[in-house]
């Protein structure tokens, strides 16, 4: 039996008890984000209001969910039906399964009254304080800086896409949460004029942060949590930190996100 095969599976003997919904609507990217970060899921939206997500970088996935004939009529489909796609189907029928297997798994998860430990995750592992200053390099939207400032922290989050950055700003209005966020080139860093950071968080692209490890200074930071999707680029980048930057690698993980390819998501933490 594969991976999607037991995945469906169990969520087959879940439907023996219990009602799953329906879909709701699958949302996408812009094409035009296909060749950066900025377009890397697809989300899955569930009538119970749980979401899933899938990778869409791979070859021209995104663009073939963009044309598919399947993405219009998923309205109102039995999620569980979609989710089978994981383990039967291939190409975009099979990306949007994996999404379905996603949003069941979260909707389990909350109707269970589960909540995952949070020592351990990317923010968990940050440890943030009230009062500290921590940087989010590489913030996008805002996803880790958001959480950061609810726990007092004091967040500047930096990006290179102005367009990022204004959407940022604006999620944190939304939250009603402090936190401040600039353009910079994170590829010839300059974090100067903003530091110093008691903290910072990395989650780079595949390309990874090495300018940034280089750029580092002796006094700041004490922590750093490194979240990356190659990690080569982690395993470089690491040796920069520990062997000219004086961290010691404190912690390290491998999270398989998407079975049957190359791709993996990596976190590591370094402290000094």
């Amino acid at each position: 039996m594969t991976v999607a095969q037991e995945l469906v599976a169990l969520l087959e003997r879940a439907a023996g008890r219990i009602s799953l919904p329906r879909v709701r609507a699958l949302h996408l990217p812009p094409v035009a984000g296909a060749a950066s970060k900025n377009g890397e899921f697809c989300a899955l939206e569930l009538d119970d209001g749980a979401f899933g997500l899938s990778y869409v970088l791979l070859e021209d996935a995104l663009a073939l969910l963009a044309a598919s004939p399947e993405r219009q009529g998923l309205g109102g489909l039995e999620a569980l039906g979609v989710a089978r796609w994981f383990a039967d189907e291939s190409g975009v029928k099979r990306t949007i399964g994996f999404a379905a297997v996603n949003a069941l798994t979260r909707t389990l998860f909350e109707r269970a009254q589960y909540e995952p430990g949070t020592s351990t995750d990317s923010i968990g592992l940050l440890d943030p304080q009230p009062g500290e200053r921590i940087g989010d390099l590489f913030c996008g939207l805002g996803n880790f800086s958001l959480p950061l400032a609810a726990r007092g922290a004091q967040v500047i989050g930096i990006e290179g896409s102005r367009p990022l950055v204004e959407r940022a700003r604006a999620n944190a209005l939304a939250n009603g949460l402090t936190a401040q966020f600039e353009v910079a080139n994170l590829i010839e860093p300059n974090l100067a004029p903003l530091a110093p950071f008691d903290k910072l968080l990395l989650d780079p692209p595949r390309e990874g942060a090495i300018e940034v490890a280089k750029s580092l200074p002796e006094d700041w930071p004490r922590r750093i949590v490194y979240v990356s999707c190659d990690a080569a680029t982690l395993a470089r980048d690491a040796g920069v930190l520990v062997n000219l930057k004086g961290f010691r690698l404190a912690a390290a993980g491998v999270v398989n996100m998407f079975p049957h390819t190359s791709h993996v998501e990596s976190i590591a933490v370094f402290d000094r």
